[in-house]
């Protein structure tokens, strides 16, 4: 009995305010669908880009729904920015698209990586060079407003953080310049929630995902929330829970109409 409606773009085809005023609850579980670029010095150069956003784009080129015109471009010397699965898949697509130098640098130690190390070790049989303990402090671009470099700084390890490992530390005097024509982010997604801060009443966290509480209630009345677009990147487990959660609100919100909400920061 679920009725799609394809095509459809809210803030395009369809305002969420609409959708709030028309139906008795509305629920957003729209992910995080775009790429993180670290704001540095030079990120707005030509040639730096989102390692999700080149990826979907090349894909869906290469299965006839994007036009080639709409895919980035990457150059001959690329650098990787990431130490997961993202960054392993950006750094081995772009030598299959031609690329004939791909480096990836990470800010921790190779045995600190998120990438599975089967993939490393694919990666580095491919040809995919690796800097470790380094992180980049400004991109440096030509008189056309293109990259022709990124600064580097080394890092020393320091106590354990949140996640489990070593917290890297800059280390000043250590920056050198790493000659490349595309630097490609691969640090992470963010959430993409389809209206901007406090737009209909709907607070964000100070992370860019949708406040929610407990029962997946947002700071407007009727609209209810779940998944990464609240949680931020996660695993799907996360997402599936929060779902499952949420629905009871939804649930008891039809039935009885209350919505005592209590916005927190």
């Amino acid at each position: 009995g679920v009725r799609f409606h394809c095509n459809t773009k809210i803030g395009e085809t369809l305002k969420l305010g609409d959708l709030i005023e028309k139906y008795d609850a509305v629920i957003i579980a729209t992910g995080t669908w775009k790429g993180k670029i670290l704001s540095c010095p030079g990120s707005d150069l030509k040639g730096v880009i989102s390692a999700f956003e080149w990826l979907t784009k090349l894909h869906l080129c290469k299965r006839g729904y994007l036009d080639e015109s709409q895919v980035p471009k990457i150059g001959k010397n690329v650098v990787v920015i990431g130490g997961g699965e993202v960054a392993m898949d950006a750094a081995r697509t772009a030598l299959r698209e031609g690329a004939e130098k791909v480096t990836v640098a990470y800010r921790r130690r190779k045995v600190d990586m998120p990438a599975q190390g089967d993939t490393v070790e694919a990666a580095m049989k491919e040809g995919v060079e690796f800097i470790f303990l380094v992180q980049p402090t400004k991109i440096l671009g030509d008189d056309e407003g293109k990259v022709r470099a990124i600064e580097l700084v080394r890092n020393e390890l320091g106590p354990l953080d949140s996640s489990g490992r070593p917290r890297p530390i800059p280390k000043p005097g250590t920056e050198f310049e790493l000659e490349c024509d595309t630097v490609v982010f691969a640090i992470g997604e963010r959430a993409t929630p389809p209206f901007e801060d406090e737009e209909y009443g709907i607070k964000l966290t100070r992370w860019g995902t949708i406040w929610t509480d407990e029962k997946g209630r947002t700071t407007c009345k009727g609209v209810f929330a779940a998944g990464d677009v609240v949680n931020g990147p996660s695993l799907i487990g996360e997402a599936v829970k929060s779902a499952l959660r949420m629905v009871s609100g939804v649930e008891e919100y039809l039935k009885t109409g209350g919505w005592d909400v209590v916005y927190t920061e």
